[in-house]
């Protein structure tokens, strides 16, 4: 994937911007202001691969079955999500650590984790558009 002749899409502005710049410095990278959009250059040849987030690519995976695939052979990137709260609110940093604490020793935000980013039986719950 880091060659000349290759042109990598992502999100432009994003994490997977920099990733791609950065994992394949001799790629051509092009960004595009919508997933939309770099995922229909992808199937039209115009870009070799797309560099997005779980659960982008799974989800395309599910509208257009057989049109791309997932090539999963190490994580190019990782990052951390968490909670902003205003200054001064003590007992709602502890509750919610507490939260994130309990949950996780319950094994629940793994399992959830799962269930959205490595399967997509949920979406058989969403309305069609």
């Amino acid at each position: 994937w880091n060659a000349a002749d290759v042109t990598i899409g992502a999100r432009e502005g994003s994490l997977s911007e920099l990733a791609a710049a950065e994992r394949f410095p001799d790629a051509k990278v092009v960004t595009f202001d919508r997933d939309a959009r770099m995922f229909d250059a992808l199937d039209h040849g115009t870009i070799n691969a797309a560099l997005a987030f779980s659960p982008q690519p799974q989800i395309r995976i599910a509208i257009t079955p057989g049109s791309v695939a997932i090539v999963q052979a190490a994580e190019l990137s990782r990052t951390a999500e968490g909670f902003a709260v205003r200054k001064g609110e003590p007992s709602l940093v502890n509750f919610l650590n507490a939260w994130i604490t309990y949950w996780q020793a319950e094994g629940w935000l793994d399992k959830l984790h799962a269930e959205w980013f490595d399967t997509l039986g949920w979406t058989a719950r969403l309305s069609p558009p």
